[in-house]
């Protein structure tokens, strides 16, 4: 749907909302800051999803963080890491932050002049779970030292 409104970013957040009661999903929402927070569970590790409307820019954004930083001594290997997960991925992106380590998945989806729907929020939050569910132990094995690099790159691989 094309957003009628004369606020957009509202109108969006009220279309994740909705989306949110129509599956019948446990969330957090801050109308004033036009954010949601849910929990997913995933097969090894829960995700706290965040939703987000960038009234600005016209943006939809959902992002996660993963649970664990890959620490000072690893900041090149979480550098790799992301990227080699990146490469495998076509929809969403894990930025890492060399600074500190931090691994957060993100998608976007813009509603400017764009059509917005339930089915679009659904599909980019089960993309986010689906993608954040694959990888997330394995980045937060190899930050831990679980994990060895071949490793991570045949778990990635199969």
């Amino acid at each position: 749907m094309f957003f009628s409104s004369n606020n957009p970013a509202k109108a969006a957040f009220d279309l994740v909302v909705k989306t949110f009661k129509k599956n019948k999903w446990k969330y957090e929402a801050n109308k004033d800051k036009l954010q949601v927070k849910t929990i997913f569970s995933g097969d090894d590790l829960d995700m706290t999803l965040y939703i987000s409307i960038d009234e600005d820019r016209d943006l939809l954004r959902i992002y996660s963080f993963l649970p664990e930083d890959f620490p000072s001594d690893k900041i090149a290997l979480g550098a790799f890491a992301t990227a080699a997960v990146n490469w495998k991925i076509a929809n969403g992106t894990f930025d890492y932050d060399v600074s500190d380590g931090t691994v957060m998945f993100r998608v976007v989806n813009s509603f400017r002049n764009c059509p917005m729907s339930m089915e679009i929020i659904d599909y980019l939050v089960h993309i986010t779970v689906g993608t954040v569910d694959e990888y997330n132990d394995k980045l937060v094995d190899l930050a831990k030292g679980r994990m060895t690099l071949d490793q991570f790159m045949s778990a990635i691989n199969n």
